[in-house]
């Protein structure tokens, strides 16, 4: 083919590609997932990919497609836990809206040691207290108590906790 006809044939596939793409972005806006509204749109996940890197509107039409999806999840969740009183739908709203009930970072301080004799492995773990979660503590106490050092979980005495603040402070 050559002549006129070819720039005809670009321009159509020109178009389909762009029917394809705006299909894309309403189910993808609708289910939030790129493999399904690719399915529905009629093209490859990897397709997306690549319209996604070539094309700076078709990247920025995604991101607000996920945007609306999340906006309409969250909405519905919020609804449930409003109208309904659902407890997984309140637990959601109070974990992703209120900061005090925001799960804390899990950092945990941990130093292995290996100092036993050949051919035994002994891991020593340092974990700051108020990191545990409730169900965590109890389990330790539980343990502790098994092997007779329940001891070792008591709370301070209140002078060595206020020790321990003022030279934190002064440091």
């Amino acid at each position: 083919m050559s002549g006129p006809r070819r720039p005809v044939l670009q321009r159509i596939r020109r178009f389909k590609t762009r029917i394809r793409q705006h299909k894309f972005l309403k189910d993808y806006a609708r289910y939030g997932s790129i493999e399904i509204a690719a399915e529905f749109a009629g093209v490859s996940g990897r397709h997306v990919h690549r319209w996604k890197q070539k094309h700076g509107w078709f990247k920025r039409r995604c991101e607000m497609a996920l945007a609306q999806y999340l906006d309409r999840v969250e909405g519905t969740i919020v609804k449930k836990g409003v109208d309904d009183l659902e407890l997984a739908a309140l637990t959601f709203i109070a974990r992703h809206r209120i900061p005090a009930y925001q799960p804390k970072p899990q950092q945990k301080d941990v130093m292995h040691r290996h100092e036993a004799a050949p051919g035994t492995a002994v891991t020593i773990t340092h974990i700051k207290v108020e990191q545990l979660s409730d169900a965590e503590l109890d389990q330790l106490q539980m343990l502790l108590k098994k092997i007779d050092a329940a001891h070792m979980l008591q709370a301070a005495p209140l002078e060595d906790v206020l020790d321990a603040e003022s030279t934190e402070a002064s440091s």
